[in-house]
């Protein structure tokens, strides 16, 4: 990021914006998916770690490594689930999967 701004100031500023917009918009997607589903639980960890990480790879990688965040962990939930692994109302760990499509898209880009 410090790279990024002594480098690039003008894209460094760009990036922070759109940091700042997934933040508030994620934000506001889980506070109004929570009103839907009371008792789902969210950490706020996985929206500063999707805002941090559209820093990274922008805006239009931070689509595609939440689609495959999202795909992934649901994938691995009804694995988990199936084999007893995972109770219904238990705490699941999503930031690995956002980590690793985030990874898997910064990755992509430097081909």
């Amino acid at each position: 990021m410090i790279y990024l701004a002594i480098v690039s100031p003008d894209l460094f500023f760009v990036r922070m914006l759109e940091s700042l917009a997934t933040f508030f918009v994620v934000y506001a997607f889980v506070k109004i998916l929570v009103l839907f589903l009371p008792k789902a639980k969210f950490g706020g960890g996985d929206i500063k770690l999707v805002a941090a990480s559209t820093i990274w790879i922008g805006l239009s990688g931070i689509y595609i490594a939440a689609l495959a965040a999202c795909f992934a962990g649901l994938l691995s939930a009804l694995l988990l689930s199936a084999t007893g692994r995972l109770k219904l109302g238990q705490a699941f760990p999503f930031a690995p999967f956002v980590a690793t499509a985030v990874w898997s898209v910064w990755l992509n880009s430097l081909q």
